[in-house]
C-alpha cells in the first residue's frame, strides 16, 4: 500500500511534501513530473538531443514509470504554502540515489533554496545530469558519484 512519507514546513513561501512514487496523492503532479523531466533532460543534455524524438519520449516515459513504481522511490514536491496545488519543483530519489531534481525556470532565479531543499541529506549518487545539474554538482557537491546505471 502506498503511503505518504511526510511533509516538511519551512519559513519559506513553500513547503516540501514527500510521497512514495506510487502514492495516489502523487497523481495530480505526475504529468508535471513527466513533462518537465523529459523536456529538461532532452534539452539540458546534448546526448539526449541526439535520440530521435518519438523514441526518446516513449522509451524515457516508460523508464520514468519504472523508477516511480519502485517500492523505495520518494518524490519530494515543493508546493506553495498558500496554494498547495502549485508545485514549483520536485525531486525523485531512491535511498541514497538522486534520480532527478527540477525547479521551474521562473522560480530558479529567486534563490530561495528550493532545489537544495528538494535533495535529501543522505544522497551519495546521482543518475541523471543536465548542463545546469553538472555545474551545480561540480561546484556544490563534487563528492557525489555520477552513475547512470
Amino acid at each position: 500500500m502506498a503511503k505518504t512519507l511526510g511533509s516538511e514546513v519551512t519559513d519559506a513561501p513553500y513547503k516540501i511534501e514527500s510521497l512514495s512514487g506510487s502514492d495516489p496523492a502523487l497523481k495530480p503532479y505526475k504529468n508535471l513530473i513527466y513533462a518537465s523531466w523529459l523536456k529538461s533532460l532532452r534539452f539540458g543534455n546534448n546526448w539526449f538531443q541526439d535520440i530521435e524524438s518519438d523514441i526518446y519520449y516513449k522509451v524515457y516515459h516508460d523508464f520514468i514509470d519504472r523508477i516511480l513504481d519502485r517500492p523505495n522511490t520518494c518524490v519530494r514536491l515543493a508546493v506553495l504554502t498558500d496554494d498547495l496545488d502549485v508545485c514549483v519543483g520536485w525531486s525523485v530519489s531512491e535511498g541514497a540515489i538522486l534520480h532527478y531534481v527540477f525547479v521551474k525556470g521562473d522560480i530558479k532565479g529567486r534563490k530561495q533554496g528550493i532545489g537544495r531543499s528538494l535533495v535529501p541529506d543522505n544522497i551519495t549518487t546521482i543518475t541523471h545530469i543536465t548542463k545546469t545539474g553538472r555545474s551545480i554538482w561540480k561546484s556544490k557537491a563534487p563528492q557525489l558519484v555520477f552513475n547512470p546505471f
